[in-house]
């Protein structure tokens, strides 16, 4: 039985090794030390007027830091103590942290970024237990160390709990459990369980690469967006066939499995490219993205901060005065189709990169700029509500200065 809980525990997947370490005998130890210190205070109540009728033989006793539990005993003594609740910063727990401390400071790097609303951010380093991590829409409003005491067939739990508001620890409860070594053992499997199910549901984890930026506006290897179309003479062969747009909104470039977008620049009368649509594995794109490559290859090229699952949701995000640049996300619209979007300024335009995956692998990808921005920062025309375009092939819709027209897909192969 014990040999099974040990391989339980390194059969885990520990997103953070970084939490402090807690088990449960620090934690006794502790509950231990605090009847001692209690024992010399007299209580703010009558613990004989609040015994617990479900709980038979418990009191509750009100200090002014909180409250104590005791079971079997109407006072504090070593060992009758099963919860404690700290609503003040007077008295700090095992580990040394205190009501009114920040989330931050407990250096959970999970905590910041929960990627589930229950979140197993690591098995304890000593003893058998775990972390967790409470969230809803992203932010967190709760941190939780389980550990076990072991001792034949018997099992001591203790749970100390912080809750969270607004990114500050509000109140901290220990409290402390018996039972027997199975039911200890079903609770570490349902951990496991738990564990496995989030591994399999994680697209992205957390790296250290750089975000998309203006750097990436190649094809080829070639910076390409917004530069002179003569230019293209050099890294591609002449185009297949070319198709003006009307009310001048510039012209398609038809090549084989890609199409290129440009514009006339009014002011300067140079024809500029601003968007590439690729659908074949032979044009590389940023960091030589290729259709055919597989989600994760792209995922793992460029910055991700946090544990994104298949629902999909925010890579990265840096917010400025005038938009949210630079971004990345994981949009999904079914099972079988997802896409990656990247933005970043390009100086007075916004900078996208678009790539769709079918069954996980890259199906079509197109970069463009969108957007021209005045000096004083405000858009000159609606920008495109690019996360919101329907799953209708998203690839091969086309933004200049003036917005243009969608291209055939039959024209990228993709029919």
């Amino acid at each position: 039985m014990r040999k099974l809980l040990v391989l339980l525990v390194l059969s885990f997947f520990l997103v953070t090794a970084q939490a402090e370490e807690y088990d449960a005998v620090m934690a006794e130890d502790w509950l231990l030390n605090l009847a001692g210190y209690l024992s010399g205070i007299s209580p703010l109540n009558d613990p004989l007027e609040t015994g617990d009728l479900s709980r038979p033989e418990e009191y509750l006793l009100q200090y002014d830091f909180g409250t104590v539990i005791t079971r079997g005993e109407t006072e504090p003594k070593r060992g009758s103590i099963v919860e404690v609740t700290m609503e003040t910063a007077k008295i700090a727990d095992c580990l040394g942290h205190t009501v009114g401390m920040r989330l931050d400071d407990l250096n959970i790097p999970a905590a910041q970024n929960p990627a589930f609303p229950l979140t197993l951010v690591a098995m304890q380093q000593s003893g058998i237990g775990w972390l967790w991590v409470y969230a809803k829409d992203g932010e967190t409003y709760g941190v939780e160390w389980v550990s076990y005491r072991m001792d034949s067939a018997q099992a001591t739990e203790i749970v100390l709990t912080y809750t969270v508001e607004e990114g500050t620890i509000n109140r901290i409860r220990v409290r402390k459990n018996e039972m027997t070594v199975d039911e200890a053992m079903a609770n570490l499997s349902s951990v496991g369980e738990l564990d496995e199910t989030q591994r399999a549901s994680a697209r992205a984890v957390q790296n250290d690469q750089q975000a998309f930026s203006e750097q990436d506006a190649t094809l080829n290897g070639t910076r390409i967006i917004s530069e002179p179309v003569d230019r293209l003479g050099g890294l591609l062969d002449s185009p297949e066939s070319s198709q003006t747009l009307p009310a001048g909104q510039g012209r398609l470039l038809l090549y084989d499995g890609l199409i290129i977008s440009c514009n006339l620049e009014e002011q300067t009368g140079v024809e500029t490219v601003y968007g590439v649509t690729v659908a074949k594995e032979k044009y590389a794109g940023p960091r030589e993205l290729r259709v055919g490559m597989t989600l994760t290859e792209i995922l793992e090229r460029f910055r991700c901060d946090r544990t994104v699952t298949t629902a999909g949701g925010t890579l990265y995000l840096e917010e400025s005065d005038s938009d949210q640049l630079p971004q990345g996300k994981l949009v999904s619209f079914d099972e079988n189709e997802e896409s990656l979007i990247y933005g970043c300024r390009a100086g007075d335009r916004g900078l996208w990169l678009e790539v769709t995956f079918r069954n996980e692998r890259v199906s079509a990808w197109r970069m463009y700029t969108d957007t021209r921005i005045d000096a004083e920062g405000t858009d000159t025309r609606t920008k495109p509500e690019i996360l919101s375009v329907p799953t209708a092939a998203p690839a091969v819709e086309m933004s200049g200065e003036n917005e243009t027209g969608a291209a055939n897909t039959q024209l990228l192969g993709l029919s």
